[in-house]
């Protein structure tokens, strides 16, 4: 998936998607929340892609 149909299923300007895949802006919980949906990530790995050191 491209990060302009990422950030559209965000809805999100895709700069803005750059910059929370670089960690330069913080990503929310309901943009997580979205990501997820989007990339058909489980609700089991969740933690493991938004919350890992």
């Amino acid at each position: 998936m491209t990060q302009a149909k990422l950030a559209a299923a965000v809805g999100i300007a895709t700069p803005t998607m750059n910059q929370k895949i670089h960690n330069i802006r913080p990503i929310t919980l309901d943009e997580a929340e979205k990501v997820a949906r989007a990339l058909d990530i489980e609700d089991r790995e969740f933690a493991a892609y938004f919350f890992a050191s």
